[in-house]
């Protein structure tokens, strides 16, 4: 951050301070770049069911690259602690004839692409 005014002796830091903050910031990540980014700053990992898709392949195999990717930035970056690394998945009931024509089995189960912007390829993993 580069701040307006000079702030002698440096850069100040956030208040109310909380010890060992740096540690409970969980990132995000959409691309294996990002996910090597928050390594490199010594984030946590979030991945999830959506990810870009920068290389056409199926969905598990592009998350398991990212992690890897992220793994692998945080050793390069020496970081003393243990990489946190977390995989969320969003899980429907399906209680009714309704909810099974919207979420049921079919051409669903399986991955899907999109576009996030005109030029944003992603996947979506099921």
């Amino acid at each position: 951050p580069r701040p307006m005014f000079p702030n002698p002796p440096g850069l100040l830091r956030l208040e109310p301070h909380s010890e060992g903050l740096r540690e409970r910031i969980w990132w995000g990540a959409a691309t294996n770049a990002t996910s090597e980014w928050a390594a490199k700053l010594g984030m946590n990992l979030q991945s999830s069911t959506l990810k870009f898709d920068e290389s056409g392949k199926p969905f598990h195999v592009q998350q398991a690259e990212q992690i890897r990717v992220y793994r692998e930035a945080w050793k390069t970056a020496g970081h003393k602690r243990e990489p946190r690394v977390s995989v969320s998945r969003s899980i429907f009931a399906l209680v009714d004839d309704r909810d099974r024509a919207y979420f049921g089995r079919g051409n669903e189960s399986r991955d899907q692409i999109g576009f996030i912007e005109e030029n944003t390829r992603a996947i979506f993993g099921r």
